[in-house]
């Protein structure tokens, strides 16, 4: 175990989750935990993708090296009225 390597890829996804916060909000004032529900159904998907985190982590098990890595946005999708990218030519 002493020889022991690592090559891992390690990727940290936040669980973002606020319904006990929504329903006391609604036993208080129900318009305010009807917002925090709705917000929570919209904006969790953006938020989870923004919070999450790429690792690589190498080396030996007694000294790990952990480096951040940047991830990669897709790119937003074309509108709908956006007018088609002509074909491209074949390589040959």
């Amino acid at each position: 175990m002493a020889r022991e390597t690592q090559d891992l890829r390690v990727v940290v996804v936040p669980e973002i989750n606020a319904g006990t916060a929504s329903l006391a909000y609604a036993a208080i004032n129900p318009a305010v935990g009807l917002g925090t529900f709705l917000a929570q159904m919209f904006l969790r998907r953006p938020l989870t993708e923004a919070g999450t985190r790429e690792f690589h982590v190498s080396g030996p098990w007694s000294d790990p090296k952990v480096e951040r890595i940047e991830r990669k946005v897709a790119e937003p999708a074309p509108p709908l009225d956006a007018p088609a990218a002509p074909p491209r030519p074949a390589a040959q």
